[in-house]
């Protein structure tokens, strides 16, 4: 069994030398996209820029009046010492660095600079370098589920703002480390309107099973009046209709109520199933809501099969 593990080992290691630096080594050697240099001019720069650098770095004296010419004209740059050492423009065959050398030069270190870290990290001995490529795969997952706001799942972000932990409080946070404020508040608005959606059709449902259940309960309760009973009713049943009018907290949904209470303290042996049990009798629609979202697997798969390397066998 070590013969086929190891061949497959070594297949890998081969497809991932064969691969990654001559990659890198191809990028590097295309054109740097800016079309108004050319190789040869990007060559030029660099060999003239070194050379000015020799020449300065050759000697003590000359790194000293380098220096002083730098601190007297308060630059960072190699034009004052063409005029105070005569040696320098003549020692140098490819001429003296031009301030478009710098430029280009500032240009091909940012740009290289990425390349010089990649060849690093893939060339080192000492770390594990393969789960790079393992890494790709991975964040084209997470980019095709996370990756745009638009496609991230209403439900999984639902099933967050219904744990009273966390609420909208924990989505705007979390988001707001890796986009926008304009972005977070509009992804925020349409994470709410989709709960006030849920919500208003459990609403549907609950209007019209609470209804025959309040009847049920009226046949049940009801007590024989004497005369006059009827309009003795009629008003009990306006003054209730008063009530509920009166009684709704502003016309607040349970969804803004929910939202506008502070969230609960985060403890060891916090369960939300039961918190919305025993707030349901003030949530009645909202907690069925949280009663069917949370109750649907984060996976259908089931967990000593998840990184299982074997088939899905039937019996």
């Amino acid at each position: 069994m070590a013969g086929p593990q190891m061949s497959c080992v070594e297949e890998i290691k081969d497809s991932l030398n064969l691969c990654e630096q001559p990659i890198v080594d191809v990028l590097t050697e295309e054109p740097i996209g800016d079309p108004s240099l050319s190789p040869a001019e990007a060559e030029g720069s660099i060999v003239r820029i070194r050379n000015a650098v020799k020449y300065v770095r050759s000697s003590p004296q000359r790194e000293q009046r380098f220096k002083a010419c730098v601190e007297k004209e308060r630059i960072t740059s190699f034009e004052r010492l063409e005029d105070k050492d005569p040696l320098y423009p003549l020692e140098l065959s490819d001429g003296c660095p031009p301030i478009r050398d710098w430029d280009d030069a500032r240009y091909f270190a940012d740009f290289l600079q990425k390349f010089y870290d990649a060849t690093i990290r893939l060339s080192g001995s000492t770390y594990v370098t393969s789960n790079i490529c393992m890494a790709r795969k991975m964040l084209t997952k997470f980019d095709k589920y996370w990756g745009k706001v638009e496609k991230i799942n209403m439900l999984l972000m639902i099933t967050i703002v219904l744990d009273p932990r966390y609420k909208f409080r924990y989505v705007k946070f979390c988001f707001s480390e890796f986009y926008e404020s304009t972005i977070v508040e509009r992804f925020i608005t349409k994470v709410k309107a989709e709960l006030k959606r849920m919500y208003d059709e459990y609403q549907k449902f609950n209007v019209g099973s609470s209804s025959s259940s309040k009847t049920s309960t009226d046949i049940t309760n009801e007590q024989p009046f004497v005369e006059g009973s009827g309009k003795t009713t009629s008003l009990q049943s306006k003054f209730r209709k008063h009530l509920e009018e009166v009684e709704t907290d502003g016309g607040k949904s349970e969804v803004d109520k929910y939202l506008e209470e502070l969230c609960e303290k985060e403890t060891s042996n916090f369960d939300i199933l039961i918190w919305w049990k025993v707030n349901s009798s003030k949530y009645v629609i909202l907690s069925k809501v949280a009663r069917d979202v949370l109750a649907i697997p984060v996976s259908t798969v089931a967990s000593e099969s998840a990184f299982s390397t074997g088939g899905r066998v039937i019996d």
